[in-house]
């Protein structure tokens, strides 16, 4: 799992375990078999869509499978890299298009990839965004935050500045930490989304008003929120180092580690790149009788 903590807490459970019956007639030793971790959630997510999903057990899933530009550290909780190499630099700008803005500058990691290959680019970041402007998408819960946008400029398929309309206290988690990057090409393979800047999408009054005429921002949102994208295996695609094995639905949500996961050359320097066990398990328990008997 992504967070160390949570190895150390079942690390010491054994250990007590195994103490606990060390003064039975018959010792028996607790071993695990397999590098699984098996996670009891008090309810089932709805889906596996990060832009969709209303649910937090959703997300308990999904960090496993996409991933942030940062995350954070499981005990310090300060913001440490995943796609980008780390905090960004941070200016006031006073001069161009741009004057009065505050500006943030990423750099992604050259490694990060998608699951077939291609590059997790800055355009996959600008395509995240305009996935929660469409007024015909329900990411309703997310739009508020983007309001503070007033443009995001690409130098390079690895390199880009977001800039904010003015200083906020949560401005630099708005822009790295709100969303998950998605991959443009595989959750919109028809380029719908691509024709349509994100400077429209980020002007309510524009985007409004195209979504009335434009039938790509309906169509997208259609094929968007279908199930193939929340909770099928081949459309639940992220860069992160686990994939979607199966969701039985009332059973369990099985995540399986992927092979050649571009994150390990770097995981030994980046503790967000981290990810241990071979299979990570969701099974929703409600009832902590039933919990205790399982």
């Amino acid at each position: 799992m992504t967070y160390p903590r949570l190895a150390a807490v079942i690390g010491c459970a054994l250990v007590a375990f195994s103490g606990c019956q060390s003064n039975s007639r018959e010792e028996t030793a607790f071993q695990r078999t397999e590098n699984r971790v098996i996670v009891r959630q008090d309810s089932e997510p709805d889906r596996l869509n990060p832009v969709l999903t209303t649910s937090g057990y959703s997300r308990q899933v999904f960090v496993h499978i996409f991933q942030y530009l940062l995350t954070q550290h499981p005990n310090t909780l300060e913001y440490i890299p995943q796609l980008a190499k780390g905090r960004p630099a941070i200016r006031e700008v006073e001069e161009g298009p741009y004057a009065g803005t505050i500006a943030y500058t990423y750099e992604l990691f050259e490694e990060a990839k998608w699951d077939d290959g291609r590059p997790v680019t800055a355009e996959d970041y600008i395509f995240t965004l305009k996935c929660i402007l469409n007024p015909k998408v329900p990411a309703e819960r997310y739009r508020p935050y983007l309001s503070f946008f007033e443009a995001v400029e690409v130098h390079d398929p690895k390199s880009f500045t977001a800039y904010l309309k003015e200083k906020y206290i949560l401005g630099e988690e708005v822009v790295h930490a709100l969303i998950p990057v998605l991959p443009a090409h595989l959750y919109d393979p028809e380029n719908l989304m691509a024709g349509i800047p994100l400077e429209t999408f980020l002007n309510t009054q524009r985007i409004n008003q195209l979504a009335q005429t434009d039938g790509r921002l309906q169509r997208f949102a259609e094929q968007f929120s279908s199930p193939a994208f929340s909770r099928e295996p081949e459309g639940v695609s992220g860069s992160g180092p686990y994939r979607l094995a199966a969701w039985n639905t009332g059973q369990r949500i099985v995540l399986e580690r992927k092979e050649n996961w571009w994150g390990d050359q770097l995981a030994e320097e980046h503790l967000g790149l981290a990810a241990y066990p071979e299979a990570l398990i969701f099974v929703p328990i409600p009832e902590d009788a039933t919990v205790m008997t399982a």
